[in-house]
């Protein structure tokens, strides 16, 4: 068995390998442009006998943590074909993807898992999915005076790449705690994902505040829109969106979008008598702490104090000792600590629910992912962390 990089050429071999995990299986033949979606640098192999048996993803990412963006590896592409399965070949692929991001500065992970429980064996901790919700379109509000301030800019959502993301990372720090920025995409990789869809601007004297990607279906069952992702600097630039698609009434019925889990909604639009249809359609996300020194550097806290932990994570061993976690100027910091003295201890699900804000410190504590030496400080360790739902639409 080998674990390497794939080579440009060895793209088809994954594209063939994904086709057998996740779609229709078929024999058309792989297109060029399908090849272009596949990043050498960021796919590891398994080699057997020189073919490649098993593959994973690292996706380079940014996301929001706690109001700071972040850079973060996004696992994503994991297979193997069946005749290569239980003999741990992911496991390896995941350690190997766990130095590569460290290597790469990704002090956070997150996956969409096939199965939470596998995961768990690797540090990865159950965060949330988003609601998805479908709502009337009658409901939608529009009592207000148009004006020429504003206007809307209608395009191939193909064509907005640079606009879309510069938009979306200028707001969704403060917005979205979780939320993927796809900032490093390369050309192919975001024309396969906005492939079919449009975006709208909303512009205040020509300057964007708001916008959305999404997809349309006029046809005669139930006539629909799905708005796949969608980003607003205010409440007024949130209504002025949402009118853009009350414009749809007499073509569509429904639209549906997805709304982070415990958000009231429902004070977003007028009249539901019919009421709403909410769900939940994707597995919830899993996230990990791959280095506490980048994960947690600069996050904001409401006091200032020095706290003392220890973790235990037998997939990174740079993680297996002792850190120092301080607070200064409300801004927090870590760095080992040879000689720890800890006021608690750390597995590193723990670790990673307590950055992300997966659970409250009680659960955690109780899932015996933490240990508390020094009850003293637990008040303190609460307040730097609080738990906070994850909001995120981009899959991968």
């Amino acid at each position: 068995m080998k674990i390497r990089k794939i080579q440009a050429s060895e793209r088809q071999e994954i594209l063939e390998g994904d086709r057998y995990a996740y779609t229709n299986w078929t024999e058309e033949k792989i297109l060029n442009s399908d090849l272009d979606t596949i990043i050498p640098d960021q796919t590891l192999a398994v080699f057997i006998q020189g073919k490649i048996v098993a593959a994973l993803t690292i996706h380079r990412f940014q996301q929001s943590l706690r109001g700071i963006v972040k850079e973060m590896g996004g696992i994503g592409g994991v297979w193997t074909y069946p005749e290569h399965r239980n003999q741990g070949y992911v496991k390896e692929l995941l350690h190997v993807a766990f130095s590569e991001m460290k290597t790469h500065n990704q002090g956070l992970s997150m996956l969409m898992p096939f199965r939470q429980s596998f995961y768990q064996k690797f540090g990865y901790a159950t965060a949330n999915s988003n609601l998805e919700i479908r709502v009337p379109m009658e409901s939608l509000i529009t009592d207000f005076t148009d004006d020429f301030t504003w206007e809307y800019e209608r395009l191939n959502a193909t064509a907005v790449q640079s606009e879309f993301l510069e938009f979306m990372k200028l707001v969704t720090a403060n917005q979205n705690h979780g939320m993927v920025i796809p900032i490093y995409w390369q050309r192919s990789q975001w024309q396969a994902a906005t492939r079919d869809k449009q975006c709208v601007l909303v512009k205040r004297q020509g300057k964007i505040v708001a916008l959305g990607i999404y997809r349309i279906d006029s046809r005669v069952k139930e006539r629909k829109i799905y708005l796949d992702h969608y980003f607003y600097t205010d409440i007024e630039s949130r209504i002025r969106l949402f009118s853009f698609f009350a414009k749809h009434r007499d073509q569509i019925n429904h639209i549906y979008l997805q709304v982070q889990l415990g958000m009231n909604f429902q004070q977003w639009f007028g009249d539901v008598m019919t009421g709403y249809e909410v769900s939940i359609k994707f597995p919830p996300y899993m996230v990990r702490v791959i280095d506490l020194e980048t994960a947690i550097h600069n996050l904001p806290t409401p006091v200032d104090g020095v706290i003392n932990i220890q973790i235990q994570d037998s997939s990174s061993n740079w993680h297996s000792q002792g850190f120092t976690l301080t607070s200064q100027h409300f801004l927090l910091h870590a760095k080992p600590d040879p000689n720890p003295n800890p006021d608690f201890r750390f597995t590193i699900q723990g670790i990673s629910a307590l950055v992300y804000g997966t659970l409250p410190l009680a659960e955690i504590e109780y899932r015996n992912w933490l240990e508390v030496l020094n009850y003293q400080k637990r008040s303190l360790l609460a307040s730097w962390f609080p738990p906070m739902p994850l909001s995120n639409t981009w899959r991968f």
